[in-house]
């Protein structure tokens, strides 16, 4: 099976193997990953403690810094990360999932209230995102993704779907989970307002393109590729990277679902994941996980 044959460091993968079930294989082109830098302290040496967030800007890389109840800044300019600076704030006492919004300040979610709210870069807390549901329950939000167009797609595990609002929080539409997806964990959307969520339980992968009503599923089950599937992200060329928050790895795929790889491991080494929560995708071709057991951030870049 393919998660048993994943090597313990991240390699460079030249193309990914999926096994029907009749033992034959097909082939896709897979998708290079190779280490990049771990953050580990502040911009005053403090040590980062189980971050669950991260969200990649321009020139910037945000942290919530959960274990901390705080936000950490770095300074992406030059290729070089450096630290720049960090802050508390007291309504959001511990943010997990952060992304930047179109006005480039944070919008964060509170694992204590399960509410959204935004905060200005320099600490400053904005107020919170009243999601407007639709008519129906009140929503539990466990995720949420920032889509180009500014709109927020808004994991809602009290309504078995995902709830499209503006950035005000207004409400657009609903997109319904179907009743296999038993444990929702993550939610992303791609340039063309199509969303994807990972289903931990399944593992499985769905997706709904901007038109569509209903998520359905664009994988079998995917447990030879993953443990446990957590958070996701979709880079500017469609692939979606879905964390295996148990296993450690990278989960790679084409937005029709197709395999396109696995790569990283559970481990403290560079290259390796311990229960990582959160995965970024930058505008410099690089990705950011949120490792959070071995309390750092590690950057993985996308090769040409």
């Amino acid at each position: 099976m393919r998660r048993y044959l994943r090597p313990i460091l991240v390699v460079v993968t030249l193309c990914a193997a999926a096994i029907r079930a009749d033992g034959t294989a097909t082939w896709a082109q897979g998708v290079k990953l190779r280490n990049g830098p771990s953050m580990t302290i502040d911009s005053k040496g403090a040590a980062l403690l189980a971050p669950q967030g991260v969200a990649c800007g321009s020139n910037l890389l945000a942290v919530s810094d959960t274990g901390n109840g705080r936000f950490v800044l770095y300074d992406l300019r030059e290729r070089v990360t450096t630290p720049k600076s960090e802050f508390a704030v007291a309504e959001l006492s511990r943010p997990t999932q952060i992304q930047f919004d179109a006005k480039g300040n944070l919008l964060a979610l509170d694992a204590k209230s399960r509410r959204l709210g935004r905060v200005g870069l320099d600490g400053a807390f904005l107020g919170f995102l009243a999601v407007e549901s639709g008519g129906g329950p009140a929503p539990v939000i466990t995720s949420f993704a920032i889509a180009p167009d500014g709109s927020i797609s808004a994991l809602d595990i009290a309504g078995g779907r995902v709830l499209v609002v503006t950035a005000e929080g207004k409400f657009v539409r609903q997109v319904l989970l179907p009743s296999d997806c038993r444990a929702p964990s993550g939610v992303a959307v791609d340039a063309s307002g199509k969303i994807f969520v990972a289903d931990a339980a399944g593992p499985r992968l769905y997706a709904a393109a901007k038109d569509q009503a209903t998520m359905a599923p664009i994988t079998g089950s995917l447990r030879e590729d993953m443990d446990f599937a957590g958070a996701l992200t979709v880079d500017a060329q469609g692939h979606v990277f879905v964390l295996d928050a148990h296993g450690g790895g990278i989960v790679i795929f084409g937005s029709d679902g197709s395999f396109r790889g696995r790569q990283a491991g559970f481990g403290w080494l560079d290259g390796q994941l311990r229960w990582p929560a959160s995965i970024c995708f930058g505008a410099t071709g690089g990705l950011a996980v949120a490792d959070r057991e071995n309390n750092r951030i590690v950057t993985f870049l996308i090769a040409p």
